[in-house]
């Protein structure tokens, strides 16, 4: 490993990255999309557009919307942007 490899989020092993065209990418290794997909395809990605809306106000709205058996929790980015994962069983 040099110093130009990159750690994605959540690998222990380096990716180095690909030059093409004098453009530098840094690209997941095949089948890291699939894992994620089934760890986040029940999670709502929600952003509030005009101003970054506070946590607990995200948090009270999400909770007034969804009922308590499938909203277990709000979480939230530095970014703004806040994650609602529905805890509703899929069929």
């Amino acid at each position: 490993m040099d110093a130009h490899s990159f750690y994605l989020l959540g690998l222990n092993t380096p990716v180095e990255p690909v030059v093409d065209n004098g453009r530098i990418q840094v690209l997941p290794p095949k089948g890291l999309s699939d894992e994620g997909k089934v760890e986040w395809e029940n999670t709502f990605l929600g952003h509030f557009v005009g101003r970054k809306l506070p946590y607990s106000a995200a948090n009270t709205l999400a909770h007034r919307l969804w009922s308590d058996d499938r909203l277990d929790e709000v979480l939230s980015a530095e970014n703004g942007y806040f994650f609602f994962p529905d805890s509703y069983p899929r069929k």
